[in-house]
């Protein structure tokens, strides 16, 4: 993942390694979630950013 401006993402995605331009969901931003560089996350149909899946790294 590549941190893009204007809260806009560069991902990879796993199965099949393409790399699209997405974006933060609206109750993501709203409730000020932060998406890291190496975060796993889950998009939708629409390239919205709509889950950061927990890990050790980013367990606060």
């Amino acid at each position: 993942m590549e941190i893009l401006p204007n809260a806009k993402f560069k991902l990879k995605l796993l199965p099949s390694e393409k790399i699209i331009e997405g974006y933060i969901s609206g109750k993501l931003y709203s409730n000020k979630i932060r998406i890291l560089k190496y975060d796993k996350v889950q998009v939708d149909s629409k390239k919205r950013i709509i889950y950061r899946y927990l890990t050790q790294e980013n367990k606060i």
